[in-house]
């Protein structure tokens, strides 16, 4: 390959290859070559009549030819040409054939790397060569052995001749390196191979405490007057190491050494046929998802994190042998495949020790540490006989678990499946409704009872549905955050609520509160804030008119939700708590966070009817929303009765139906303008 620039042919339609394949040529042999291009098997053959080539990149699946029919038609047409077959991943039998029948070499295009596809077209060209100049040799020279011994001696590569039966009587000092051999003690050995003709083989050989691979190929020829095998040998031992260690890496989860999700459909098929086969037992499923994972990266460091999963991966391991397997499919995610387990009381028996096993504490550089999860079982053939569906089914089981509580696992039921089918129908129809415009908002009066004017306005979520009318936020709105549209739908939300507010105030209507509540999963975004100040800028409407609402539950992240509601207390947007009373920590919540206003949940309204100790308990919240210098707004009064308690229990506003339904805008617009008493 030195002097002259080689010539190769690659015979490729699909664009992406060709393109990934010219790359690799340009990186390793971009002096040494001209590289042509065809897409049809009849071009190339056209192309190759005319143009004296070096080498042809053969794919077998092209338009107009298909298979090993395509390596014999170029062999028939050019016999002596090298030629490389280029195969699918799916297709490496396909590819040993065609070395069987001729070709030179076969790489999976996928698999092939830059080094890999340099060094097999040096080996292909170089190898016809040396057979091309033999051939020659053997015609002119009577005692061919002796130019072939001499030819074979500056060969890079091992050689070794061996006769009919099996002995080595010419080797090579490449050769004699490779058995660790000076030459003459090598020759009159046995060989110690199966030698194969015009095939590519891989044979291994033990020397020392590393064994060696060698590739070997080799061809029959005559010589001295009978025949013989020219064996060609080359050292692979570092590139078959290589090439496990990427089978491995592909396979594994390079964190924990778990399989990971692209192998564990393999193991769980080999599973599912090794039970099938006995036609006893159960597969289970196990789906764990570890609670929390991602605060302790986020207040630890994910080296901490990293720690913490391996533990969780050599406590998983246990649980494990024979065919059994366990897997990590996702950041805080891990499947464990058991098989033979029956009866199924013994499924249950695992999932507990699981649980309980995990839970333990876990000891991190000098910390102690525990953490909670849950689990999602599928059994086959119990529930289904595919492995598709059953990893599916046990992951649906697992978000039932999720929302039962910590340290709990379910099985799959036929009842989890047709709600997952409905939690599909309604987010896809959800998708559609917000690009369609068929969500749409509505505004509640908020009456100060001081003044028994609007002070404010509370913005609800509509989606009008084609089959089921109008639907409430809570109809939808838990598919909006599992999906992560809450996002966008709340974004439009607040632009709408914020230009609705100045539309009023440019109307010449006396200025009020526009209340927007909010979702956990908008807190967390990281520009929140952002948000919220390009649409007060875009609108134009200052940040006292807009009030955004946020239950008692959203402030258990701490950090998050005070970061929060200081940017909102800096740029003047006001903030109240949502739901007051119905969570837990509630006083420590009005100390720590700066609030502007507190909201009564409904039930302590409807309850202070019962007696005097619920009346008390109202008064008792209003009494400390004002010493923390909080205003109180009742929601859901329904009567007069509970309208006049609440005013002489000194609450500040009321909202409910007993005052006014929501309205749609332009009923909100005509409320507002009327200025009228409520009461």
């Amino acid at each position: 390959m030195r002097g002259k620039k080689l010539t190769i042919l690659l015979v490729e339609d699909d664009e992406a290859d060709v393109t990934r394949l010219q790359r690799m040529l340009n990186k390793g042999l971009s002096d040494l070559f001209h590289l042509h291009h065809l897409e049809r098997l009849a071009d190339g053959i056209i192309f190759l009549a005319s143009h004296p080539t070096d080498l042809v990149l053969l794919d077998l699946r092209l338009p107009d030819s298909h298979g090993l029919e395509t390596l014999t038609s170029l062999q028939t047409a050019f016999p002596n040409l090298p030629i490389i077959v280029l195969t699918g991943a799916n297709d490496d039998t396909l590819g040993a054939r065609a070395v069987e029948n001729g070709a030179q070499d076969y790489l999976v295009k996928d698999n092939v790397d830059a080094e890999r596809l340099v060094q097999a077209i040096r080996y292909a060209v170089g190898r016809q060569q040396i057979l091309n100049r033999l051939a020659e040799a053997m015609k002119e020279v009577s005692d061919g052995n002796t130019l072939l011994k001499q030819v074979l001696s500056f060969i890079s590569d091992g050689v070794v001749i061996v006769d009919g039966a099996g002995i080595i009587r010419f080797a090579n000092t490449a050769a004699a390196a490779l058995f660790d051999i000076d030459s003459e003690n090598l020759v009159d050995s046995p060989f110690g191979f199966p030698i194969t003709v015009e095939e590519r083989a891989e044979v291994r050989m033990d020397h020392g405490e590393q064994p060696i691979f060698l590739e070997m190929r080799s061809v029959k020829f005559q010589w001295g007057g009978s025949g013989a095998t020219l064996v060609f040998l080359r050292d692979v031992t570092e590139q078959k190491q290589l090439q496990d260690n990427l089978v491995y890496l592909a396979q594994r989860d390079p964190l924990t050494g778990l399989a990971n999700r692209a192998s564990l459909m393999d193991y769980l098929k080999k599973a599912i046929a090794n039970v099938s086969q006995l036609k006893n037992g159960l597969v289970a499923v196990f789906f764990l998802h570890i609670d929390r994972l991602g605060r302790i990266n986020d207040t630890l460091g994910h080296a901490m994190g990293d720690l913490l999963l391996k533990e969780i991966a050599k406590r998983l391991t246990i649980f494990t042998r024979g065919d059994d397997n366990a897997a990590r499919v996702s950041g805080d995610e891990f499947v464990v495949i058991l098989s033979n387990l029956t009866p199924l009381e013994g499924v249950s028996s695992v999932a507990q020790k699981m649980i309980d096993r995990l839970s333990e504490p876990y000891f991190l550089q000098g910390n102690e540490w525990e953490i909670t999860l849950s689990i999602g079982i599928s059994i086959y053939p119990n529930d289904v006989r595919t492995p598709e569906t059953l990893l599916e089914y046990a992951e649906m089981a697992l978000h039932r678990g999720r929302k039962s509580g910590k340290n709990t696992y379910h099985y799959y039921s036929p009842t989890l499946q047709a709600k997952a089918k409905a939690h599909l129908e309604v987010e896809n129809s959800l998708r559609a409704a917000f690009h369609q415009q068929n969500l749409f908002l509505v505004y509640q009066p908020i009456v100060s009872l001081s003044t028994r004017q609007i002070v404010a306005m509370e913005v609800l979520l509509r989606w009008k549905h084609a089959e089921m009318g109008v639907l409430s936020p809570s109809q939808f709105i838990p598919v909006a955050e599992e999906t992560g549209m809450i996002i966008k739908i709340g974004t439009w939300t607040l632009l709408q609520a914020c230009a609705q507010n100045r539309a009023w105030q440019d109307m010449g209507l006396s200025p009020i509160t526009m209340a927007v509540n909010l979702s956990a999963i908008q807190l967390k975004e990281p520009d929140f804030i952002s948000v919220v100040t390009r649409t007060l800028n875009h609108t134009g409407l200052a940040p006292e008119y807009l009030e955004l609402e946020m239950t008692e539950s959203m402030m258990q992240d701490t950090e998050c939700a005070l970061r929060v509601l200081r940017s909102l207390h800096e740029i003047g947007v006001l903030s109240s708590i949502d739901d007051f009373g119905t969570g837990y920590s509630s006083l420590s919540h009005l100390r720590q966070f700066p609030f502007d206003t507190l909201k009564i949940d409904i039930s302590f309204i409807r309850n202070m009817m019962r007696g005097e100790d619920d009346r008390n308990l109202v008064e008792t919240i209003i009494t400390m929303a004002h010493n923390f210098r909080l205003r109180t707004i009742a929601e859901g009064v329904e009567t007069a009765e509970q309208l006049e308690i609440l005013q002489s229990l000194g609450c500040d506003e009321v909202q409910g139906f007993f005052l006014s339904k929501p309205l749609s805008a332009d009923a909100a617009t005509l409320r507002l303008s009327e200025q009228t008493h409520f009461f």
